[in-house]
């Protein structure tokens, strides 16, 4: 008789996403999002720029619901799940295929919307920042 052995399949590789959340113009209440934006236009959208390799509505979920990591670990954004509005379909771009790839787009999308005067967070999480990884705002 024959054994059978399961085949591995390969793995698809993994793929991350970069996504704009459109926040309520309350973020201006917020200190530390006003000491990042001082040049910012009030008048203009606020944006909280992510990445993740979810999609970018499944993301943007987790970040209302405030649901945590696999591992237990607090897994959003303070701004985001008190005043996300919703994702701009416009500010996704996919098929990133490396996290720090992803990470680096964010932060570039998150300076550029904030060079055209839009109030932004971000929140890269492990490549040493110069914009927002180290400030949590509540």
């Amino acid at each position: 008789m024959k054994k059978h052995t399961l085949q591995k399949q390969p793995r698809t590789p993994r793929t991350y996403c970069v996504y704009a959340v459109l926040l309520d113009s309350a973020a201006w209440g917020s200190n530390r999002f006003k000491k990042k934006n001082k040049d910012c236009d009030r008048n203009l959208p606020c944006y909280y720029v992510g990445s993740s390799s979810l999609g970018a509505q499944e993301r943007f979920k987790k970040h209302k619901t405030g649901a945590p990591s696999k591992k237990g670990h607090k897994n959003h954004n303070n701004l985001t799940m008190n005043l996300g509005l919703r994702v701009v379909d416009t500010l996704v771009e996919s098929g990133f295929t490396s996290r720090e790839e992803a990470e680096l787009r964010e932060e570039a999308l998150g300076k550029e919307l904030r060079a055209k005067g839009h109030g932004t967070w971000w929140g890269v999480r492990k490549m040493g920042n110069t914009g927002n990884a180290s400030n949590k705002v509540s």
